[in-house]
């Protein structure tokens, strides 16, 4: 009787974050210097026995960049909310600050105007937040003759696509620092793609990725609750969609099966719900029908265990696969 007719909302404290600041003239700063540089040097220090060593070269060339964004740029610490929202910008920062301000001035008229101008400004900030993110549902034409090796208009073109927003992979490489300068970037990223297409091979600084573990729900507690994300270097993001295609149409159409929804362009789970939805409602207007749905979930199918020995020795091994059946529904 003496339990609380409501729970009480958990209270999540906030969290403090590093992000790079971006000068006024920090993007103009890399395109004068990636201007100056020749990048010819880089390619000869890396010819061993008359051939290019693709490692050094890109890993020379790399961490050439990185050092001259850490030279333009500098680092804050910010506090983060659990609160906060996707479309909050600085511009509504900046318009919260005045109403606040104007708030504990006492002056009415001040406030009055300073909540429109809010009121105007996150409309503003939602309305781009909207629109960033049905540009990423634009479908482009995949019907173009493909060439045996990367151009520098497609490189170029990549690099001009690529969202500042995304985070950097293990070279630290923001897609701020591509996108600004690729014009600039264009002819020695094209050189290093088409050297490691002619020698089929991508570079081990490529291949590397940061694995950050993302909680699915708002209370942890185990490990299953956190979802793993590989952060990629965009360079190599940016050379998979260059050749991406070539490599992708090798399969004929009519060899891949219509359902697939996995590793398509354009293709995702929630297209897989619609054409799930569609066939089961147009199958039940037909008289005396009825649905059967069967879901399995592989989550717990490749789980690595331990497994101890009665010797000294203690190795790993995989589990055999056992698919788990999650439900059946009949309709």
């Amino acid at each position: 009787m003496l339990l609380p007719a409501y729970r009480p909302l958990l209270r999540h404290t906030p969290t403090q974050r590093t992000i790079t600041v971006w000068p006024s003239d920090a993007v103009p700063a890399l395109q004068d210097c990636f201007q100056r540089t020749d990048w010819q040097i880089f390619r000869e220090a890396a010819v061993r026995e008359g051939e290019v060593d693709l490692e050094d070269y890109t890993s020379a060339v790399l961490g050439y960049i990185s050092k001259c964004t850490e030279d333009v740029t500098s680092t804050r610490t910010v506090t983060e909310y659990p609160n906060q929202k996707p479309w909050l910008n600085a511009e509504v920062r900046s318009l919260l600050k005045a109403r606040d301000a104007a708030f504990r001035s006492g002056d009415r008229l001040a406030l009055r105007a300073a909540r429109r101008q809010l009121t105007a400004g996150v409309k503003r900030a939602k309305a781009a937040y909207a629109q960033r993110i049905q540009g990423h549902f634009t479908s482009n034409d995949p019907r173009r003759e493909e060439p045996l090796s990367v151009t520098t208009a497609e490189v170029r073109r990549t690099l001009q696509r690529i969202n500042p927003r995304k985070a950097a992979g293990p070279d630290n490489i923001s897609g701020r620092v591509l996108k600004g300068c690729a014009y600039q970037l264009t002819e020695v990223l094209t050189d290093i793609f088409n050297t490691s297409l002619q020698q089929a091979v991508v570079p081990t600084c490529l291949k590397t990725a940061i694995i950050i573990p993302i909680p699915k729900t708002s209370t942890v507690s185990g490990l299953n609750d956190y979802r793993p994300v590989a952060l990629t270097p965009i360079v190599m993001k940016c050379f998979a969609r260059d050749w991406s295609w070539p490599t992708s149409r090798t399969a004929s159409t009519s060899t891949v099966d219509p359902h697939q929804y996995a590793y398509r362009k354009n293709r995702s789970t929630e297209d897989a719900i619609s054409s799930v939805v569609h066939t089961a409602l147009s199958h039940l207007e037909n008289k005396d029908s009825y649905v059967r749905l069967l879901f399995v979930d592989f989550t717990s199918a490749f789980q690595h265990s331990h497994t101890a020995d009665p010797g000294p020795e203690t190795h790993n091994t995989w589990t055999e696969p056992q698919p788990c059946v999650t439900g059946s529904w009949t309709f």
